[in-house]
C-alpha cells in the first residue's frame, strides 16, 4: 500500500468541478511530501524543497548534513513544526524544521521509521519496540511501522494482530485481539478502520470491536464526510461508520494512490488524477507525470508528487506566476 491517506489536510479541503493546471515544477520527489499553510514541503534527495502552492515557486530550502549520504523519505507538519526524514544504510536522521525552514533540533537513530504522526505541535513516532514524542518515550511490544495519535490517544497495533491504545504517559489504555495481522489502520472519529489480511475490522475508540467485512483492502482508508473510502484492488468503496457499504466503483487498474477531501476524492491511474464527488459522479480528469504517486489537497486546489509535481485550481482562480 502506498501511503496516501497520511498527511495532515486543511480544516476544509474540497473537490471542486472545472479544474485546471496553474502550475508544474519538475522536483524528482524522493519521498512523501506534507503540506501546511499554504505551502507544499517535498524531500528531494539530500535536501526539503517548500514551494508556494499559489504559484509553484520555491520559498525555502533545507539542505541535511554531509556527514553521511542522506536521502529524504518523508516529510510531515504537526501542526506548529515540519519533521523530515532521512535514511541511509547507516540509519535515520529526523530534523525538526520551523515554518521557515531553519533547523531547531535533529536526532540520528540506528533503526528506520514511518512517517510520525502529529496534533497541536506534538507528535509520536514508532521506532522497533519504543514510542517516540516530542518530549517523552516509552516501551512497547514490537508494532507494525505504523502509528495514529489523535492528541490524546496514540494507536499502534503489533506484529502479532493486537490493536493497543495508550495514552501520552505510556499507560495502555485498552488492547484488542485481531484476527490476522494488519497493514495498515487509520484513526477516525469514531474508531479505528484497521485493513488486516483478508477483512476490514472497525474497532470503536473505547476498544470495543464494531464489525468486519470480507474485503482485501489494497490503499489506506480515507475519511470522507461521516464515511470513509477505500481502495480494493480495481474497486473502491464508500462504507459507512456502520459498516454499509454506500457506494462503489470499478476501476481499469488497481490505483497507485487514492486521497479524500471533505466532498470528494482523487484517485491517480495511467498517469491521469480522477475526481470524484462523495456520490462517486466522475468530475475531472487531468494529465499528470509518470510515476507520481502522492496526492495532497490544500483548499480547493491539487497538488500531485512524485517525480515531478503539478498543481490543479479552479478556472475562475488561476494564478499566473509569470
Amino acid at each position: 500500500m502506498f501511503g496516501c491517506g497520511i498527511q495532515t489536510k486543511p480544516p476544509i479541503s474540497v473537490v471542486s468541478a472545472n479544474l485546471a493546471q496553474v502550475w508544474e515544477a519538475g522536483f524528482h520527489s524522493s519521498g512523501l511530501s506534507c503540506v501546511f499553510d499554504g505551502k507544499l514541503v517535498i524531500p528531494v534527495e539530500a535536501d526539503v524543497l517548500c514551494l508556494d502552492i499559489d504559484t509553484g515557486e520555491p520559498v525555502w530550502k533545507y539542505s541535511s548534513p554531509s556527514d553521511k549520504a542522506w536521502t529524504g523519505v518523508w516529510t510531515t507538519w504537526t501542526g506548529k513544526e515540519i519533521l523530515a526524514g532521512f535514511q541511509c544504510s547507516y540509519g535515520q536522521l529526523t530534523v525538526t524544521l520551523d515554518q521557515n525552514g531553519e533547523e531547531i533540533g535533529k536526532v540520528e537513530t540506528f533503526d528506520y521509521t514511518t512517517v510520525p504522526k502529529g496534533s497541536n505541535g506534538q507528535y509520536w513516532i514508532i521506532h522497533s519496540t519504543k514510542l517516540v514524542g516530542k518530549t517523552s518515550s516509552f516501551d512497547i511490544e514490537q508494532s507494525i511501522p505504523w502509528v495514529e495519535f489523535n492528541g490524546g490517544l496514540i494507536f499502534t497495533i503489533t506484529i502479532n494482530g493486537e490493536a493497543k491504545t495508550y495514552d501520552v504517559f505510556g499507560k495502555l489504555v485498552w488492547s484488542y485481539k485481531l484476527n490476522s495481522t494488519a497493514s495498515s489502520f487509520k484513526e477516525f472519529p469514531w474508531g479505528l478502520v484497521v485493513c488486516c489480511e483478508d477483512e476490514i475490522v472497525a474497532i470503536d475508540l473505547n476498544g470495543k470491536g464494531l464489525w468486519t467485512l470480507d474485503l482485501k483492502a489494497t490503499s489506506i482508508p480515507a475519511l470522507l464526510g461521516e464515511d470513509f473510502i477505500i481502495g480494493c484492488e480495481k474497486m473502491i468503496y464508500k462504507i459507512s461508520k456502520s459498516g454499509k457499504v454506500k457506494a462503489d466503483a470499478s476501476l481499469d487498474e488497481m490505483p497507485v494512490c487514492i486521497e479524500s477531501a471533505s466532498n470528494g476524492f482523487a484517485v491517480i491511474l495511467q498517469n491521469k488524477i480522477t475526481t470524484f464527488d462523495s456520490s462517486f459522479k466522475k468530475l475531472n480528469t487531468m494529465d499528470v507525470f509518470e510515476q507520481t504517486n502522492q496526492i495532497l489537497f490544500w483548499n480547493d486546489s491539487i497538488i500531485t508528487t512524485g517525480y515531478a509535481q503539478k498543481c490543479f485550481k479552479p478556472l475562475k482562480q488561476q494564478v499566473n506566476p509569470h
